[in-house]
């Protein structure tokens, strides 16, 4: 798949980007090849967004907006650059539907109902349409054995509208042990059916980060994943046809789904919480939906907000045995030979990428995918480069993966705790509340003038899964190896 979010065909809802584009480069006075270098993209790239063939993805429209900005542009232009890009996704999806599904619609007998999400029965049985109502297909289950047993055990003792709370940082497996819970608690019977939406926005596919397009019907035409998205989602589920009228009261929607949350068994599962318009409204209506029914609400979130109540099961990275047996299921199916020989070589590279990786799956994934194209050394190396050396921009195979771990968790974060987060990596093991104490006074030296809580920091560290609280009584504190590297590269410096 490409960086772009759209096929390389001429399409009239990209051409006020394409404009739009060119008007603000040549007022900054920037050449074509000069974006693509200070973007990181190559020319034919930037060629085709000003001809009117493309649109940038989230991240690669950032970039843009970066180089343009150091050419002296207003922000309220470039702030117009972003909107005019978003108006033509959106033009150019709805155009997709009115000339697909919607003329299919157009001459059957079905009845129509206001709104484009009427359309939305209709697209989930479309074959060209993302996965509905089930994540990805996760060919095998690694290393969560435990805290699944444990979560089923809750699933059958749990008291009506128990909630639970998945949390982890970006790519740890979250959805994975959530899809496994699912599967499970069908198969025990606990449940009926379970219904899947998920707010995902990005995904890193082979080190690339690339935008979802219409990962469920909460998104495909609410964009902003609002509340009233997801409740149309879920009324595609239940088939209620009648619910998909924008002219209904979601206080009229609330009460319908409340009924058929109670007329059958099923575990709700609401992926990436964090990224949708209101977390805090879409979990407070969503518990009280489930209120008194048969029904069970799982939350995925990269982030614990205060307000989340309900069980709470926070993903580590793999142990070492479980990550060796990843990394060889990992070799087999990218088909890399190097890892898949049982040799002393084969054994010393599994031990070296765990090291590296601390065992993430999808830092681990990833550089098994590399190994097809560059050494081991090379890879691992890259991991931990300093991106503030100019001289290695050019190959950075792990840019795509600390942003899509890191990049949204880092920027919610005040400056406090970023640097408090940053004195903390230099330890390079776990720290105890002394130490902790001595780091957040230096911190404090550093920024004249703030206000501190050490608590608060240490709070919001946590919460973001950035920090590691371990101990009962006597807590130590420690940062994931993963975590270490992506500072150590300085790459957060090029997100401000």
């Amino acid at each position: 798949m490409s960086d772009f979010s759209e096929k390389s065909q001429k399409n009239s809802a990209y051409q006020p980007f394409a404009f739009k584009l060119r008007e603000l480069r040549e007022m900054a006075g920037i050449t074509q090849q000069k974006l693509a270098d200070e973007a990181f993209y190559s020319l034919p790239y930037i060629t085709k967004m000003e001809q009117g063939l493309r649109l940038p993805s989230r991240d690669t429209l950032d970039s843009i907006i970066k180089v343009l900005r150091k050419g002296g542009l207003e922000e309220t232009s470039l702030k117009e650059l972003e909107q005019i890009c978003q108006n033509g996704k959106n033009q150019s999806r709805r155009s997709k539907v009115d000339s697909g599904v919607g003329s299919a619609l157009a001459n059957s007998a079905k009845p129509h109902y206001p709104g484009d999400t009427a359309l939305q029965l209709e697209l989930k049985n479309d074959p060209s349409i993302a996965s509905w109502g089930s994540p990805k297909n996760y060919s095998q289950f690694f290393g969560r054995d435990k805290a699944l047993v444990e979560i089923l055990q809750v699933l059958q003792q749990s008291e009506l509208g128990k909630t639970i709370i998945i949390a982890g940082l970006g790519g740890i497996g979250k959805t994975a042990f959530a899809h496994e819970i699912a599967l499970k608690a069908i198969e025990l019977k606990i449940f009926d059916h379970f219904i899947y939406e998920s707010a995902q926005t990005v995904l890193l596919n082979n080190g690339k980060i690339e935008q979802v397009s219409n990962p469920s019907a909460w998104s495909i035409f609410t964009p902003e994943l609002s509340f009233k998205g997801l409740l149309d989602g879920m009324a595609c589920h239940f088939s209620r046809r009648d619910l998909l009228d924008d002219n209904i009261p979601i206080s009229l929607k609330l009460r319908e789904l409340n009924t058929e949350f109670q007329k059958n068994r099923v575990l709700l599962i609401i992926d990436n919480l964090e990224n949708c318009n209101d977390p805090r409204l879409v979990f407070t209506y969503l518990t009280r939906i489930l209120k008194q029914s048969n029904s069970l609400l799982v939350i995925i979130s990269r982030i614990i907000f205060d307000y989340l109540e309900g069980y709470p099961v926070k993903l580590d990275p793999l142990d070492p045995a479980v990550a060796k047996d990843f990394l060889i299921h990992q070799a087999k199916i990218q088909n890399v030979n190097a890892l898949n020989i049982e040799s002393k070589f084969q054994e010393q590279a599994l031990d070296k990428i765990i090291e590296a990786t601390g065992g993430h799956p999808l830092a681990m994934q990833l550089v098994v995918y590399q190994l097809k194209f560059f050494s081991l050394p090379f890879i691992l190396e890259n991991l931990q480069i300093n991106y503030s050396q100019k001289a290695l921009l050019n190959y950075r195979l792990a840019e795509g993966l600390y942003t899509y771990i890191y990049k949204e968790v880092w920027n919610r974060l005040g400056t406090v705790p970023k640097k408090l987060l940053t004195e903390i990596s230099q330890h390079h093991k776990e720290i105890d509340e002394n130490e902790l104490l001595n780091l957040f006074e230096a911190v404090s030296v550093l920024l004249p003038g703030q206000a501190f809580d050490l608590w608060v920091a240490v709070k919001e560290l946590v919460q973001a899964g950035m920090l590691d609280v371990v101990g009962d009584l006597h807590k130590n504190y420690k940062l994931q190896p993963l975590t270490i590297k992506f500072l150590n590269t300085e790459l957060s410096k090029q997100w401000i």
